[in-house]
């Protein structure tokens, strides 16, 4: 039994058209992630679908990722991602920043 970060850690890469992440909230786990993804697991274009708890502490719609979609429910964020793997892949520091807001740019 591994873990799922772990398993996205491995050397081995497959190139996927859609992922799905639904992974417990609140424990960093999207933003991890998002993180490891585009490091050989996506193929251009590639969409992603996830869901995260009501307040998630990452800002989705910035390169390489496009914001096709996204809502909420009483207690869960949704959104489909779609891939850019042309654009440089920036540190995680630079794409995940606290937002209240899924996909809401902020004024920094």
């Amino acid at each position: 039994e591994r873990d799922a970060l772990e398993w996205l850690r491995g050397t081995k890469r497959v190139e996927y058209d859609i992922v799905f992440l639904d992974p417990p909230f609140g424990r960093g786990f999207i933003e991890a992630s998002l993180g490891e993804l585009p490091n050989g697991w996506l193929k251009d274009r590639a969409w992603v679908y996830l869901e995260a708890e009501e307040t998630p502490i990452f800002r989705l719609n910035v390169e390489p990722w496009h914001m096709i979609r996204h809502g909420r429910t009483a207690h869960t964020q949704y959104a489909l991602l779609e891939f850019n793997n042309l654009v440089p892949y920036p540190t995680r520091r630079q794409v995940l920043r606290p937002d209240k807001d899924l996909g809401r740019q902020s004024s920094e």
